[in-house]
């Protein structure tokens, strides 16, 4: 018996030392990698009682969060461009997130004229709450340009739909070419939707569309 209780405080114990070092690793990377942002990770009664079980509820939380927080950033970092002026065209990129409960977003990139632009992996939920992505703003060089956008989508369901968990589904575009002008300001929207009809293969669902509009001078 004091055997079988020794081992049991000592699980008890390494798991707790585990989280608090996860937890300081996660809060000095933070505070090094992104002064500006905030990141709360809440360990109730971390040094007393609890059992294993509890510690890898809370590691499986903490990693949601760091997940998240890289995401932000990723979401955030501003690709290379030309400043705005007279001399070079304006482009700006949005992507609008139209697909159904039944596909999640986990993936997306953007390559404009074979330089990557965009390329955000997400394991949780961040890219898909989203209903418009801002990708570009900034200038690039008069003429023609081509843009190729790369989906992956997590299935989700519940229930007897829960097997769709385990898939994942990719949209490719043909690549959208268009021509940018000296001093005009071109908006690009690409969406994400589903193919509408109940005959429609699950993979086959997907698709990216694309809308241009050139604003006056």
């Amino acid at each position: 018996m004091r055997k079988t209780a020794f081992a049991s405080q000592l699980r008890s114990a390494h798991a707790r030392s585990i989280v608090v070092a996860c937890a300081l690793f996660v809060t000095s990377r933070v505070a090094a990698q992104d002064a500006g942002a905030t990141s709360s990770a809440h360990f109730a009664d971390a040094g007393v009682g609890g059992d294993a079980g509890d510690y890898t509820v809370a590691l499986g939380d903490l990693r949601a969060r760091v997940d998240e927080l890289a995401v932000r950033r990723a979401l955030s970092a501003t690709p290379a461009a030309l400043p705005v002026s007279a001399s070079v065209a304006h482009l700006t990129v949005v992507h609008e997130n139209r697909m159904g409960a039944t596909f999640r977003l986990a993936q997306i990139t953007y390559v404009l004229d074979g330089r990557r632009i965009f390329d955000v992996s997400d394991p949780g939920d961040a890219l898909a709450q989203r209903a418009e992505i801002p990708i570009f703003d900034g200038g690039i060089a008069p003429g023609e340009h081509t843009l190729s956008v790369s989906l992956i989508f997590r299935g989700a369901g519940r229930g007897l739909f829960s097997y769709l968990q385990r898939y994942r589904f990719r949209s490719r575009a043909t690549p959208y070419r268009f021509t940018a002008t000296a001093g005009r300001h071109m908006r690009l929207r690409v969406s994400s939707s589903e193919r509408p009809g109940a005959t429609v293969p699950l993979e086959q669902r997907p698709m990216i569309r694309f809308t241009q509009q050139l604003e006056p001078r």
